[in-house]
C-alpha cells in the first residue's frame, strides 16, 4: 500500500501511527524518564510535547523505512549530502562509519549507496524474526550489505573488501563493556567502532542523519580522529562525546524509548 504513496504522503502516514503509539503507550513512560534523566534540563512540563515530536519522528522514519527501496529522493530538493575533502579518496580502502539512531539513518543508508559508497551495515537480531526479516530485506533492497554483529568472518570479509562499515553506537542491549558518560550520566558503549578501526587501521568518520524539516533531510559525515595513544576507554569516550552533541542539538529525532542507562552486573 505505502508503494503506491508519493514520498511525502508516506511520511505523513507514518506521522500518524507515531501518534498512535503514543496514545497506546508504548514505552513513553521510558522515553519520559530518559528525557528528565539527562542533562539537558528539559522540565516536566515540555517533556510531553517533545515526547509527541519524537513519536511522529520516528513514525516517519519507519514508513520511510517500510518503503525504503520505493523512496526516490532528490539532492537538493529532498536533502542535503555534506562530505569532507577528499572523502572518496580517504575512504578508498574502506572506513568505520559511527552513527546513531536520529534523524533518518535508514534513508542515510540508501543515499550513500546511490552515492557509489559501498556500505555494509552491522545489525543486531530483532526479537521478532518476521520484523527483522522484513527491515533487512529493505535495507538490501537499497543496496546496502547486512551483517549481523556475530557475523565476525563476514565481517571482516567486507572490511578486507573495502567497504564502508557502519554502526548504531548510541544504544546498550545489555553487552556493552566500555564505560563511559553519556547525557551526564555513567553507562556503557561498545568498543566495536574502535577496536575495528585500530585492528584494520582504516579511518573513522562520524556520520548523522538530520531531519531539518519535515520533508527535507540533512547527511553529513564528518572526519573524525582516533587518538590511538589514549586508552580503549578514552578513545570510545570521544565518539560518544560526538554522539551527544548531535543528540543535545536534537532531542526530538534521537530514540529516547531504549533503557541507555543500564547498570550492568
Amino acid at each position: 500500500m505505502l508503494g503506491l504513496l508519493t514520498y511525502r504522503r508516506i511520511s505523513d502516514a507514518g506521522a500518524l501511527a507515531g501518534l498512535f503509539f503514543e496514545y497506546i503507550g508504548i514505552r513513553k513512560k521510558v522515553a519520559v524518564e530518559n528525557i528528565l534523566r539527562s542533562n539537558l534540563n528539559i522540565t516536566l512540563v515540555k517533556a510531553p510535547q517533545l515526547v509527541s515530536d519524537n513519536y511522529k519522528h520516528l513514525g516517519r522514519t519507519f514508513f520511510e523505512l517500510l518503503a525504503l527501496d520505493r523512496i526516490d529522493l532528490k539532492q537538493d530538493r529532498d536533502y542535503e549530502l555534506i562530505l569532507p575533502d577528499r572523502f572518496y579518496d580517504c575512504i578508498s580502502s574502506g572506513a568505520i562509519f559511527v552513527s546513531a539512531h536520529i534523524g533518518n539513518w535508514e534513508l542515510m543508508g540508501k543515499i550513500l549507496f546511490e552515492k557509489r559508497i559501498p556500505m555494509a551495515v552491522v545489525v543486531k537480531h530483532q526479537q521478532n524474526e518476521k520484523i527483522d526479516g522484513l527491515i533487512n530485506r529493505q535495507r538490501e533492497k537499497a543496496g546496502m550489505v547486512v551483517v549481523y554483529e556475530n557475523e565476525i568472518m563476514k565481517l571482516r570479509r567486507l572490511i578486507e573488501d573495502k567497504y564502508c562499515i557502519a554502526l548504531l553506537s548510541d544504544q546498550d542491549f545489555g553487552d556493552n563493556t566500555v564505560p563511559v558518560n553519556f547525557l551526564g550520566h555513567s553507562c556503557f558503549a561498545t568498543e566495536g567502532p574502535v577496536y575495528l578501526a585500530n585492528k584494520f587501521q582504516v579511518p573513522v568518520f562520524v556520520c548523522f542523519a538530520i531531519r531539518q524539516n519535515t520533508y527535507f533531510h540533512r547527511f553529513e559525515i564528518k572526519s573524525f580522529e582516533l587518538n590511538t595513544s589514549l586508552s580503549m576507554d578514552e578513545q570510545v569516550q570521544s565518539y560518544t562525546t560526538e554522539i551527544e552533541k548531535i543528540v543535545t542539538a536534537y532531542p526530538d529525532q534521537w530514540l529516547w524509548h531504549h533503557r541507555r542507562w543500564k547498570v550492568h552486573a
